[in-house]
């Protein structure tokens, strides 16, 4: 490491040094460029411009329209070819000398396309306007001074050699020597054609310029062949009316003298010079030329098409271009944008790079002579080589181009993105963030080649290390000042006094809010659920799911309705019918509890009557009279008798459950305070449900009997006595799914498959969740299963698209830390919130035996074989804790949604499928009944095609042969 990089560089700093290093410059300013001024141009064009016409490029006499005579056009041609071999003696017929004549003293002429008010960064103003007054810094050199001489004589001896008009209006110098006199004063008077299309900036255009004579246009240019608003057709037509203007005033003219014949001669000769008199110098000349002198372009986005319009589909051949470009693009980069096509009202706006419009310009000998920040320069090749070959020797892009707004990306070993350069959008003002460019997670950024590290190195992580990591690397919203009753648990047990302003509540919301929308339903929260009682529910999760024998898990079949409570094996429910899609059974293993059934007098009776077992292994059931919704339904608990672990799991289960619901209920509660400040119109569809939250932390309240006077400053509903005995029967439906993944077929790639890519079937196909909120957690059991969300923006009709989904992972449980959750939107709260939250659509797909997925936590000894390898991820497990938050089955619904298509009910489908009430009220239970007959209608209609399936292949199998 370099001494000066040692006196700046941190040893205990775990960080990249990036830094910039100065790179020699190939960009050439002792051209155009030093001439560079503005007067309202943005980046020095007025001065550029005003040193090529009124330095350099002295105005050519061009041929008239109407010139059929044949020397005149050899001449014409000849003359920029080889200026110096013109023969002055030649004398063209009297009325060529009368029409060069005439030709000499027209005015110069520009088209400025993007006018905009004619004074905002206008490359055109002091050309139209107000003469350019260069600076005193940019007034003529000696050499400069010569170099304009010999242009001038140049083009006297062109006039001279076309009109044989003799030298003898000559002048003496103070020393004697004898120059030729040649007016220029008539150079510096032009006339324009200005385009604008934004019509308030075109009523300021054509006020500052109709009053000076200047043609103004307001109209869309089109950069497409043929159309009425292009550019050629435009320009075209605008020079057919001025030729028949000027036939109109000849004939009227001729006319007029024809009525004198007597004076006849002597009227034409007088009413020309009135004509210069009244026009400048300039008679009759007010007819838009072929090559008129200047071309403008600043479009912002069509400016190649334009160009290649006039280039390509017409016979206008301007003196000088100048072409807006893309400054971002690198030199290198030939980047032509998308053709206007006629089905598109609105083309994109993406700007051509500034290789293209030289490719494009070479293709018509046009040469770039200069850049500035945003325009190219270009003259034809012809004029180049006459007047510019010795300011500008050099004309490749490097010579006159220099990007200094490019923003380049740079990739990692382990597939990071960085970027380098300009770190915003320049036209929107934002800022590029390196974390939203990323395509991997960054549990994903592993280098798929390295070695495997030394034993020393498979130990397990510091967990602690591992969260910390993980909260720096992702978004987490704190919402813990939404889960009072936790706080309140915390401050009982310690002692402590924890103050929660309406501010922190607040900022918590909406920072939540933004993180599910910004990832399609999904984010991570942070709340303070106990770490300990998190670890127990994990652990016998697996112990149940995973360890324990399959007789003890059939013991929890629900007779009645195994899908709300019980134990469900594997592949026998089907997640792909909530979207009507077709897909195989999940393979996974799930246990579920809800609340236990309420009773109107005495709420806490149904808890007590659970269908459970007591420390002596006692069953006890509800009775089904006490339930009054399908929701509400007795637990299925394991026995003593068969597991002996099955009191400590239902405890630890049903304390997760109880803190569980807390804090999803107060995520719920940020969510829709969130909605309804940012959204008012929603209060309708949203207050319900946020009354319920409400009262079902009073009814936990009331449950575990918590001491009103703590300690404590969070903010929550005040009920009165009367209200709080009222409300303490308000319950939920919340019901907590056990999951336990492990090995099986699925984790084998299929046959078939695309080369060098292993395709796996999904063990839960994709699907979104019923209900309002899912609040999960799980364990690292990374190699055995992995939970995908879809990536934002690459929507596919394929779910084995791996490129458009995204792992989801959480960090390790640590003691004394709040623990990480997942949450994701659900289809009841994104149809209560009509579509401002997206129901995050996900999946969990096997991890191949050939790698370990990013984030795998297994440890391998190192004398591991890879066969032992294999089998250690064959006995791996993933199991989580799923808390699917409901309502209260009998909670009056307003679904509100206007955008969809109408049924005959009065209903609307959206694009996933699932149906939504316009302006309908309905109770929570009726809707999820909907929900859930929709899915089972699908799925019995896929059953029914694989058996119409299986058929025909059974036919075609025994059909004889021949």
């Amino acid at each position: 490491m370099s001494r000066s990089l040692l006196s700046n560089y941190d040893g205990n700093n775990n960080q990249a040094v990036i830094r910039r290093r100065q790179v020699p410059s190939r960009r050439r300013r002792d051209g155009l460029l030093q001439f560079a001024h503005n007067q309202t141009s943005q980046n020095g064009e007025d001065g550029i411009l005003h040193r090529l016409f009124e330095h350099l490029l002295l105005p050519l006499p061009t041929i008239d329209d109407s010139a059929n005579s044949k020397d005149e056009r050899i001449l014409h041609e000849a003359i920029p070819q080889n200026p110096q071999g013109i023969n002055l003696s030649t004398q063209p017929p009297p009325e060529a000398q009368q029409r060069r004549r005439r030709q000499r003293r027209r005015p110069r002429w520009c088209v400025d396309v993007g006018a905009w008010d004619g004074v905002h960064w206008s490359n055109t103003h002091a050309l139209l306007v107000n003469p350019f007054k260069p600076p005193p810094h940019l007034s003529p050199t000696p050499q400069d001074s010569h170099t304009i001489e010999e242009n001038k004589r140049r083009q006297q001896q062109q006039s001279l050699a076309m009109e044989g008009e003799k030298q003898d209006d000559s002048i003496k110098t103070k020393k004697g020597e004898t120059r030729t006199q040649l007016d220029t004063s008539y150079y510096s008077v032009w006339k324009g054609v200005l385009v604008e299309a934004d019509q308030e900036k075109f009523h300021q255009l054509k006020a500052l310029h109709e009053p000076l004579g200047n043609t103004c246009l307001h109209t869309t240019v089109s950069g497409q062949e043929g159309s009425p608003q292009s550019l050629a057709i435009l320009l075209q037509q605008l020079r057919e009316r001025q030729l028949q203007e000027l036939q109109g005033q000849q004939h009227r003219e001729q006319a007029a003298n024809e009525s004198s014949p007597s004076s006849s001669s002597h009227s034409s000769e007088h009413n020309n010079h009135k004509d210069e008199d009244k026009n400048g110098i300039f008679g009759n000349h007010d007819v838009l030329p072929l090559d008129f002198d200047f071309l403008c372009i600043d479009i912002d986005g069509m400016d190649y098409w334009v160009l290649y319009n006039i280039l390509v589909h017409s016979s206008f051949r301007p003196q000088v271009i100048c072409v807006e470009f893309n400054p971002t693009m690198p030199s290198d980069l030939i980047y032509i944008p998308p053709h206007p096509s006629s089905a598109a009202p609105s083309p994109p706006r993406h700007g051509a790079s500034l290789a293209a419009l030289v490719e494009l310009c070479l293709e018509h000998d046009y040469v770039l002579v200069e850049t500035t920040l945003y325009n190219a320069f270009f003259v034809p090749f012809t004029l180049y080589q006459l007047y510019l070959s010795e300011l500008v020797p050099d004309t490749s892009i490097e010579a006159l181009h220099e990007t200094t707004m490019g923003s380049t990306l740079y990739q990692l070993y382990d597939g990071t993105l960085k970027l380098w350069g300009c770190q915003k959008l320049l036209w929107h003002r934002i800022p590029i963030q390196e974390s939203k460019i990323q395509m991997l997670t960054p549990d994903e950024r592993v280098f798929p080649f390295a070695p495997p590290p030394p034993s020393s190195l498979l130990e397990t992580p510091n967990k602690d290390t591992e969260y910390q990591t993980f909260l720096k690397n992702h978004t987490v919203i704190d919402m813990s000042p939404w889960c009072g009753d936790l706080l309140k648990d915390r401050c009982n047990s310690s002692d402590a006094t924890l103050l929660v302003t309406t501010a922190t509540k607040e900022a918590a919301s909406m920072a939540l809010l933004e993180e599910l929308q910004q990832n399609d339903g999904f984010a991570h929260v942070r709340v303070p659920l106990t770490s300990s009682v998190c670890q127990a529910a994990l652990a016998l999760t697996k112990a149940f799911l995973q360890d324990t024998s399959e007789s003890v898990r059939r013991s929890c079949l629900s007779a009645k309705d195994r899908a709300r409570r019980g134990y469900s094996p594997m592949n026998t429910e089907n997640f792909a019918s909530l979207l009507n899609a077709k897909g195989k059974n999940d393979l996974v293993r799930k246990f579920r509890l809800g609340p236990p059934t309420p009773s109107i007098s005495h709420p806490t009776l149904a808890e007590a009557t659970d269908r459970g077992v007591d420390e002596k292994g006692n069953h006890h059931t509800a009775s089904s009279s006490l339930s009054s919704s399908s929701l509400w339904q007795p637990n299925v608990w394991p026995s003593c008798e068969q597991w002996e672990e099955a009191t400590k799991f239902q405890e630890i289960v049903q304390e997760y459950y109880r803190q569980a619901r807390i804090a999803a209920n107060g995520v719920v509660a940020a969510i829709c305070h969130a909605l309804v400040h940012q959204y008012p119109e929603l209060q309708p569809c949203l207050g319900p449900l946020m009354m319920q939250q409400q009262q079902q932390q009073q009814h936990q309240n009331h449950e575990h009997d918590i001491d009103n006077q703590t300690s404590y400053a969070v903010s929550s509903s005040n009920l009165s006595p009367s209200d709080e005995s009222s409300s303490v029967c308000a319950r939920d439906s919340s019901i907590l799914t056990l999951l336990g993944y492990r090995y099986g077929a699925r984790h084998k790639p299929q046959q078939g498959i695309k080369k060098n890519k292993q395709q796996l079937d999904p063990l839960v196909a994709a699907h979104t969740d019923v209900g309002i909120i899912t609040f999960l957690l799980f364990d690292q059991g990374h190699d055995c299963a992995m939970l995908q969300r879809r990536r934002r923006g690459l929507e596919s009709d394929r779910d084995d698209d791996d490129d458009s989904w995204i792992n989801v992972t959480l960090p390790p449980i640590v003691e004394k830390k709040d623990p990480v959750f997942v949450v994701n939107v659900a289809d009841c709260l994104s149809e209560l919130s009509n579509g401002r939250l997206t129901s995050a659509l996900h999946r969990v797909v096997p991890v191949p035996l050939a790698a370990t997925a990013p984030g795998a936590s297994m440890t391998l000894t190192n004398e591991g074989t890879q066969q032992q390898r294999q089998q250690q991820l064959r006995n791996s497990t993933r199991n989580g804790c799923a808390l699917f938050v409901g309502l209260d089955p009998h909670q009056q619904l307003v679904f509100r949604n206007s955008d969809n298509h109408d049924n005959n009910d009065g209903r609307t489908t959206t694009e996933q499928g699932r149906v939504s009430f316009e302006n309908t009220t309905m109770t929570f239970e009726e809707w999820r009944k909907n929900r859930i007959s929709r899915a089972q209608q699908a799925l019995s209609q896929h059953q029914q095609e694989d058996n119409v399936t299986r058929h025909q292949r059974k036919l075609k199998s025994n059909a004889p042969l021949g």
